[in-house]
């Protein structure tokens, strides 16, 4: 997740195909890196940096040295801003910490907005909020959070997809809505299932959903929130709909 929002190098030791671990699924979901721009660079460990002028009288790589980058990452929150011409947002990676209320003004994000975050390795929306919202803790099945925060709208909007953990980031090329129907476009890959996590606003019902260039398999209601999915033979684009009343 860290590598992934931070866009740094994601190695492997072996080819893809022969994984067969649980971890294998997280993996996927933060592949490929994205391109990122830093909006702000600072030190995170004076304590290693400062000693960086010994590497050029360093002559064996035999064991650690004073100057090496630790092995946990002195940060706990990664923030990564996506922007597309059909709309902004945030995620925001989370690897530690108390279970205090993360401020949106200390994201960057308005005080005065409400904003959907969603957390996308449990699948879960954590709900609609002003101000700030509760992170919970983290599962220690996942030994990390990642949310995406949309600002809300008063109709049905997407929450995030399940391709990548930037919710969409990778896989949409166009979201619109107009005549009570969510449309867009999306990126995805041959025999993987993708899912469309979807706000189900007051005043508007679900009603069904279609896709061409994939099978619909089916539109799941999850209290507020609905979950779309779709599966297509070939990985190219694909276009979808969702329609309420």
């Amino acid at each position: 997740m860290v590598t992934s929002l931070t866009g740094s190098l994601m190695l492997l030791t072996d080819k893809p195909e022969v994984y067969r671990t649980a971890l294998v699924e997280p993996a996927k979901r933060s592949a490929p890196v994205l391109f990122t721009l830093p909006g702000q660079v600072y030190d995170v460990d004076p304590s290693r940096s400062q000693n960086l002028w010994r590497a050029d009288a360093e002559v064996s790589g035999k064991e650690p040295k004073v100057f090496d980058a630790s092995l946990v990452p002195a940060c706990q929150l990664y923030l990564l801003e996506v922007y597309r011409p059909f709309e902004d947002w945030v995620v925001l990676g989370r690897t530690g910490g108390g279970i205090d209320p993360i401020k949106f003004e200390d994201l960057g994000l308005s005080k005065d907005r409400e904003y959907y975050v969603f957390e996308f390795w449990s699948k879960k929306l954590v709900g609609s909020f002003s101000g700030a919202f509760p992170p919970g803790r983290i599962d220690p099945a996942f030994n990390s959070q990642v949310f995406c925060l949309r600002e809300r709208k008063p109709h049905p909007q997407i929450l995030a997809t399940n391709r990548h953990i930037t919710g969409g980031g990778v896989d949409l090329i166009d979201v619109t809505w107009e005549n009570n129907i969510l449309s867009g476009r999306s990126k995805v890959v041959a025999g993987d299932i993708y899912e469309l996590f979807v706000s189900e606003a007051p005043g508007f019902a679900y009603e069904k959903a279609g896709c061409a260039g994939a099978e619909f398999l089916r539109g799941e209601g999850q209290g507020v929130m609905l979950k779309i999915s779709f599966r297509s033979d070939k990985s190219g684009e694909i276009s979808w709909s969702v329609y309420f009343k």
